[in-house]
């Protein structure tokens, strides 16, 4: 309140007579001479101020100091939104999750154990929940991001290493040695088709490729004879392949 120059104040900091309201001199005595009161120039007004105090102390809440006990902590707790028990956050597995992503009962227990020892919130700990796992969302779609140019960039090296009509003969001696050398393992050649690393199939793998590619040629040079040789360079690749592996030309 500004009091203006020519209004009196006593020595106690109130206000004069001179300067109050008028409805202050039905106020007690303590009272009558009071600045904070003499702000109002209606009572109706400081019964509106006194209400909203009233209404804000209800929602008002103690901060507990260091002496306060295990109860007065978790009273002040649960007033600011902790669940009466861990069950109350209902915490819940993200949509998408990427594979590989551990996501368990036992993690979300743990993590739920200390949100509410922390005295977290119901709205804080899902908010925090949801945060650790869209970051690892995006950190791994970020990964895989990166493996697959890694990937793609593996693959166009073998290209170039492999030009032309090269390459395709070199697949298809790696695809014949992984045939010959997998025979007796069941479903082996269903997994070229099915079975994948990343992105890419295990049969257009470059490491797949380069591997079997070793064994094929291993294959064939314990098995190849001069007649094949001979006329090796004029032969179509799927029939380069069939004499390689003569054991595979019904496949």
């Amino acid at each position: 309140m500004t009091i203006p120059n020519d209004a009196g104040v006593n020595n106690d900091g109130g206000v004069t007579p001179s300067e109050r309201p008028a409805w202050m001199s039905s106020l007690p005595d303590a009272y009558k001479e009071s600045e904070k009161f003499s702000q109002f120039k209606e009572p109706s007004q400081a019964w509106e101020r006194f209400d909203k105090l009233l209404e804000a102390e209800g929602r008002s809440v103690a901060i507990p100091g260091e002496t306060a006990t295990d109860e007065e902590r978790a009273a002040f707790y649960n007033k600011l939104g902790r669940p009466e028990k861990i069950e109350g956050y209902e915490l819940k597995k993200p949509e998408k999750l990427p594979e590989g992503v551990p996501y368990s009962p036992e993690m979300i227990t743990a993590f739920s154990n200390l949100a509410f020892e922390a005295g977290l919130s119901k709205a804080q700990a899902v908010k925090v929940h949801d945060w650790y796992y869209q970051s690892v969302v995006k950190g791994a779609e970020m990964q895989a991001k990166d493996d697959d140019k890694e990937l793609s960039d593996s693959i166009n090296s073998l290209k170039n290493e492999w030009k032309g009509d090269t390459y395709k003969t070199n697949e298809e001696i790696a695809i014949r040695g992984f045939k010959t050398f997998s025979k007796d393992i069941k479903d082996a050649e269903l997994l070229l088709e099915t079975a994948k690393v990343g992105s890419v199939k295990l049969g257009n793998h470059p490491a797949f490729l380069k591997l079997f590619h070793a064994i094929g040629k291993a294959i064939m040079d314990d098995s190849a004879h001069s007649g094949i040789d001979k006329g090796f360079t004029e032969l179509s690749d799927e029939d380069k392949a069939k004499a390689l592996f003569p054991s595979m030309a019904g496949t």
